[in-house]
């Protein structure tokens, strides 16, 4: 698997390097760690979001690890929820 630490600020400003690194890893078991993310943008969701799909559409597993409290919130209050994102489980 694949993992890619997401940044603390995930907005305009780091999506490109971000988007480089996910590209890299298309057809392979991906973890994406929220465990330092503290702001995400609406550019940053819809990355995500597309990443997501992308995984879902090439059938390779795909999760968000460590989501922190902030990522959470961000996430409930753009209506992101429900499985959308793939959260890993909290005890896990």
């Amino acid at each position: 698997m694949v993992n890619i630490a997401l940044p603390a600020r995930l907005d305009a400003s780091c999506i490109d390097n971000l988007m480089t690194s996910i590209k890299a890893a298309r057809g392979k078991p991906l973890s994406l760690d929220a465990r330092e993310l503290n702001y995400i943008g609406g550019l940053g969701t819809q990355a995500l979001l597309v990443t997501v799909k992308t995984w879902n559409a090439d059938r390779q597993p795909i999760q968000i690890a460590n989501a922190s409290d902030e990522f959470r919130e961000s996430m409930a209050l753009l209506g992101v929820v429900g499985g959308l994102l793939p959260l890993e489980a909290e005890n896990a």
